[in-house]
């Protein structure tokens, strides 16, 4: 988990500052506060989403300046760093080590395991209404498309946190334009290299590479999905055999 123990060092790590300098409980309790809001900023990168989640839990909307100027200042110090980007990879590392026979990968092509149940976004959309998109299809990333209805971007969870948090308002503004693609005539093998390497949770799926036009989209669920129905079928074709070689006996 992330929130648990993020917000438990920063509650630890005022207490401490507060013991330090001999403050008075009023002062210990507020630096309790804002350590919680500034140490969950700092780790996950979200700033309004942590003071809101402190002051919920807690109270004290007196505090709210406080909390505003250390999770600005946490948010700029942390720069990059994001907890969520080692679960990415922490995630690529138990899915590598769970495909074992990764051969199989290579007998499935791309047009056979895509998702074809998708939303497009337009790089002219608010981002007030692009949160809201995410949760209702439950996907980390969108595929951006621009007026042709051709591909032109990406917008990620993170996208949207950092574009919010610094005022922007559209999604052209923030939107990833150097994206990584799949196409159907692919195999789930190619799929997963370029979703490991590149460290990313789905792919839009181009119909071909002079055509810009997203057919689906390809995640590692979907990967994973394939990779355990393919392995399935050889287990039971390998029954299957075992079984004519004891009726041969």
């Amino acid at each position: 988990g992330v929130m648990g123990p993020t917000l438990i060092t920063g509650a630890a790590l005022g207490y401490l500052y507060s013991r330090l300098f001999n403050l008075d409980n009023t002062l210990t309790i507020a630096l309790i506060v804002v350590g919680m809001s500034t140490m969950h900023t700092a780790t996950t990168k979200t700033p309004i989403a942590s003071m809101i989640l402190v002051l919920e839990m807690v109270g004290f909307p007196n505090l709210i300046i406080p909390i505003i100027l250390s999770n600005a200042i946490s948010f700029i110090i942390s720069m990059d760093f994001s907890l969520y980007k080692g679960q990415i990879q922490s995630k690529e590392v138990l899915l590598r080590r769970s495909l074992k026979n990764t051969d199989v990968l290579e007998t499935i092509i791309v047009k056979t395991a895509m998702n074809d149940n998708f939303k497009l976004l337009k790089e002219n959309d608010l981002l007030a209404d692009v949160f809201q998109t995410l949760n209702q299809y439950k996907v980390s990333a969108l595929p951006v498309i621009n007026a042709k209805k051709e591909l032109c971007g990406m917008i990620s969870s993170g996208d949207f946190q950092k574009g919010f948090s610094k005022g922007h308002e559209f999604v052209h503004e923030i939107m990833t334009r150097d994206v990584i693609v799949a196409y159907p005539d692919e195999t789930l093998a190619t799929v997963f290299d370029k979703l490991t390497d590149y460290r990313i949770e789905n792919l839009p799926i181009l119909a071909s590479k002079e055509q810009l036009k997203v057919i689906g989209v390809i995640s590692f669920i979907d990967v994973e999905s394939y990779y355990e129905k393919a392995m399935i079928e050889i287990r039971k074709d390998d029954k299957v055999s075992v079984e004519d070689m004891l009726d041969d006996f």
